[in-house]
């Protein structure tokens, strides 16, 4: 017997889902369908205060930095898209296939090749392991690591080098490398080279 998701137990999340009272878990659910649907909980939390008249100063002033910080993001994959389209193909990372690479494969430990762009609008390719899923923007959080050999083998996190990226920056899904400690220094080993061009 099928249960409503009101009554499966739950935990706080930053997004939330409309109209989930009563709704039931499908049998085959739409990813694509379930990341558009998926809404900002702070922009949920701003559009009942509006409806209720009880907006707070200081919710007004997180959702205006935050409405900022989209813009920023829209502004900066429409400028990556028209440097693609400028680029023709012919920047310093080559077009790769997506048809494998898929948002529902895209999950907190998996490693990634993403595509980072330069302000002389140079690609490079970088190293990453994902902090999170594909969230509503279409953006994921990614760690990136870097190079400490020739050979493109191995690698060390830089734990400050956090970013927001856009989905289709992501080039390539990698295998899980092996981990290496050497003393107190973590290493994370690959069996074959990857094609991370930093800069």
């Amino acid at each position: 017997m099928r249960q409503p998701i009101s009554s499966i137990s739950t935990f706080e999340s930053l997004y939330c889902r409309a109209k989930s009272n009563e709704k039931y878990l499908e049998q085959t659910p739409n990813v694509q369908k379930m990341l558009k649907s998926d809404k900002c909980y702070l922009c949920e939390e701003h559009e009942y205060a509006l409806k209720d008249r009880r907006l707070a100063e200081d919710l007004q002033r997180k959702f205006i930095f935050h409405k900022s910080q989209k813009e920023l993001m829209r502004r900066g994959r429409e400028l990556d898209k028209q440097m693609n389209d400028e680029d023709n193909g012919k920047g310093d990372t080559k077009l790769i296939d997506k048809e494998n690479i898929h948002p529902s494969k895209i999950s907190e430990g998996v490693h990634v090749l993403v595509k980072v762009s330069s302000v002389k609008n140079k690609h490079y390719t970088y190293l990453g392991v994902a902090k999170s899923e594909v969230d509503e923007e279409g953006e994921v959080k990614i760690m990136f690591y870097k190079n400490v050999d020739d050979a493109g083998r191995q690698f060390k996190k830089v734990e400050t080098d956090i970013s927001y990226e856009p989905y289709d920056n992501i080039l390539e899904i990698v295998p899980n490398p092996k981990i290496i400690e050497k003393g107190k220094r973590i290493y994370f080993d690959f069996d074959d080279p990857l094609n991370a061009l930093e800069k």
